[in-house]
């Protein structure tokens, strides 16, 4: 429980953290919010004013990752190594300056969309949480090539909540069954 002062009143901050396992689990935080409530103010005294279940996952890290040689990047005249060169340069970049962040996060929230829309997960819930996670930072990413290989050539790791079992997942036909 986090204490901050709005005006003349103090409000406290209360965080559910649920493993929701493969579930997205809205419907079950919200449930769960609501149940609570009674015992928050009875034990602080105070008054629930606001139930809220964040798109803000920062707990809940997934991971794709590809390998790609940098012997397979050559293009527009550029070596392989050159455009992992280019590519590492641009990841530092990014990481100092919001115009490079706000397109390398773009980017990748591109891919992202496409398979929350496939699976039938809330591609708004995934892109506002993304984008508040990068207020602060942009979207890490690992460096390409990685050392010959050896390492992903590209990995993104976003906090994103998703589910792979349970509400839309299931209600909806056209979700793949792999998904529900």
């Amino acid at each position: 429980m986090r204490l901050i002062p709005v005006g003349t009143e103090t409000h406290a901050i209360v965080h559910l953290i649920v493993d929701t396992q493969d579930a997205m689990a809205a419907n079950l935080i919200n449930t769960m919010c609501e149940g609570v409530a009674p015992l928050i103010e009875r034990v602080t005294g105070g008054r629930v004013r606001l139930r809220i279940l964040s798109n803000l996952a920062d707990l809940r890290w997934p991971a794709a990752s590809c390998r790609i040689p940098s012997r397979r990047w050559p293009i527009f005249g550029f070596s392989g190594a050159e455009v992992a060169h280019g590519n590492r340069r641009s990841v530092a970049l990014r990481r100092r300056r919001p115009v490079p962040a706000c397109t390398h996060n773009k980017g990748v929230m591109n891919g992202v969309d496409a398979v929350a829309l496939a699976t039938g997960n809330d591609w708004r819930a995934i892109e506002a949480g993304a984008h508040a996670y990068c207020a602060q930072r942009a979207l890490p990413a690992a460096d390409p090539d990685g050392g010959a290989g050896r390492r992903p050539a590209r990995e993104h790791r976003v906090p994103i909540q998703v589910g792979t079992v349970g509400g839309a997942v299931k209600a909806n036909p056209l979700i793949p069954s792999c998904c529900g």
